[in-house]
């Protein structure tokens, strides 16, 4: 009689093993399915970010152009002016010789 107490006990010792098992399974499952959903939304609102950031240096990137285009236009303009003032000042002191 007591070799199927031993028996029984090892059989449901070995039942409650395998669920216990089982459960801790099915949890660590849930919890790595969780997380790979949670990375995924990073990953999504990272994206977004970058995507942002991208458009933001591109407007960044047409504006310095812009900056410069203008800059180099208005120092060819300077150039000029100073041109023909240097010229007007040695008319004017042609003149003042006369």
């Amino acid at each position: 009689m007591e070799i199927i107490y031993l028996i029984l006990g090892a059989l449901f010792g070995a039942i409650i093993g395998w669920l216990v098992a089982r459960s801790k399974f099915l949890a660590e499952q849930r919890d790595s399915a969780s997380t790979a959903i949670i990375e995924q939304e990073k990953n999504r609102t990272l994206l977004v970010q970058v995507m942002e950031l991208k458009k933001e240096i591109e407007l960044e990137r047409k504006k310095v152009l812009d900056l410069t285009n203008s800059l180099a236009s208005t120092e060819a303009d300077f150039r000029n002016l100073e041109e023909k003032m240097d010229e007007r000042k040695v008319e004017m002191l042609e003149l003042q010789e006369r």
